[in-house]
């Protein structure tokens, strides 16, 4: 699956993708709790709608990325594998994905812990941790299925996205046992915003793994869900957002158009004038680094 896969004929926006690579800037590590660091994605994916299409809202999602390592279904299924892969579709795949829809969305790349941390500072309005479940059963054994959405107790807002998510996502998948509960995982109970925790479906039952390999065909329902929920927000009526500068200064050197996808290297961790360099579709050009409430942004606004 490519970052820019499947896009209908209909949706004519030109796309660049801007990797921000770092000159003299020292990373430190961010480990997860009583584990050693490893690698599992060197950046969070940003996807921009575009200051006329954006409705104002940010939404961070979060695959699967567990502290105690990778689980596995039926055919050799890998949960963090295929939730990157949904979460990518879910955010700028075929179909009504997040985007189109005009959201500012973030794709996590860490840890839990590294990913509430990035939505917190990147201010989030939702955050949305997306995994597979297991009945507890061998890798294909299990006889489960449903779509199970969490929330924290409390979060009136949490629960009100949990359950536009279990309906939307839920009547797509196999499973007919669908159930919204509280839960208290960190990534409910630590965010500065609303979140649902969304259990898709279930990977070591044959239909729900066969189900999750088909991404293409039901993860615009996450979208589905958030624009159902917030009813549908009217887009281009929002100021640019704080980090604009990344994406306009992108937007006007390659003449890209209105749809920007760029990366950051472990942009929490950038000091403020350090310097880098853009790389993108046409013209290359260096510029300063700024850090603004703890990510990177290129200057100046409009």
């Amino acid at each position: 699956m490519t970052l820019l896969r499947g896009r209908p004929s209909s949706r004519t926006r030109a796309a660049a993708i801007v990797v921000l690579a770092l000159i003299g800037a020292v990373l430190p590590a961010v480990s997860p709790p009583g584990a050693a660091a490893r690698h599992y994605a060197s950046r969070d994916r940003y996807y921009f709608p575009g200051y006329d299409q954006w409705n104002g809202y940010r939404i961070y999602l979060s695959p699967a990325h567990h502290y105690v390592g990778d689980k596995t279904g039926c055919g050799g299924y890998s949960e963090e594998r295929n939730m990157r892969q949904i979460t990518v579709e879910a955010a700028i795949g075929a179909g009504w994905d997040l985007m189109e829809r005009g959201y500012y969305v973030r794709v996590g790349s860490g840890y839990p812990n590294q990913n509430i941390a990035a939505s917190n500072r990147w201010g989030s309005d939702f955050h949305i941790p997306i995994h597979s479940n297991a009945s507890g059963n061998t890798a294909c054994g299990g006889t489960a299925g449903g779509t199970l959405v969490m929330y924290y107790s409390g979060s009136t807002r949490g629960r009100q996205l949990a359950e536009h998510l279990r309906l939307r996502v839920g009547e797509g998948s196999p499973g007919t046992n669908d159930i919204t509960r509280t839960a208290n995982e960190e990534e409910l109970r630590e965010t500065n915003m609303p979140a649902a925790y969304l259990e898709t479906e279930f990977h070591d039952w044959k239909p729900g793994t066969n189900w999750l390999r088909n991404e293409e065909e039901w993860a615009w329902r996450i979208g589905y869900s958030v624009d159902d929920y917030l009813d549908y927000p009217p887009s281009g009526v929002q100021p640019p957002p704080a980090d604009c500068g990344a994406m306009d200064y992108a937007t006007q050197s390659g003449g890209t158009g209105d749809m920007l996808v760029f990366e950051l290297l472990m942009q929490e961790d950038v000091v403020a004038g350090t310097r880098g360099v853009v790389t993108a579709t046409n013209p290359t050009a260096g510029a300063i680094l700024d850090d603004v409430a703890g990510d990177v942004s290129f200057g100046p606004c409009p």
